[in-house]
């Protein structure tokens, strides 16, 4: 009784498949599609790690810890990864990646920013900016 919450954003995921894989020239994807192959992951991605591992079992992860590691990886590779809207506004898209939307609802994520309902006159400022 004593939280509030205020939406703070939205993020929808996206596969980032090299411009010669086999499904580049799709519209969408579902996870199911791309489940068992082998996919770049970044470590320390919160929900969103056991999201992948429960929705592609078959999918063989090879996860990186360094994200410089991780872009190089995207960059010179032909294995498929993830990115997102938030990541793409960020950091821009990567020019030998196609961009194919994610069209399973559990590639959508809205957060919420909670706080006491007792602080809220110290939170205005940021909370209008939210």
């Amino acid at each position: 009784d004593n939280i509030e919450s205020i939406e703070f954003m939205e993020e929808q995921l996206y596969f980032s498949l090299p411009t010669d894989h086999k499904f580049k020239d799709r519209q969408s994807l579902s996870l199911k599609e791309m489940d068992g192959e082998r996919m770049l992951l970044m470590s320390n991605i919160g929900f969103w790690h056991h999201m992948h591992k429960k929705m592609m079992p078959h999918t063989k992860f090879l996860i990186q810890e360094d994200r410089s590691i991780f872009y190089d990886l995207v960059e010179l590779s032909s294995i498929a990864s993830f990115t997102s809207d938030f990541m793409m506004n960020l950091e821009g898209k990567r020019e030998n990646r196609i961009i194919v939307p994610i069209r399973d609802q559990e590639a959508h994520a809205t957060f919420y920013c909670c706080y006491l309902k007792e602080n809220e006159n110290k939170l205005k400022t940021l909370l209008y900016r939210l």
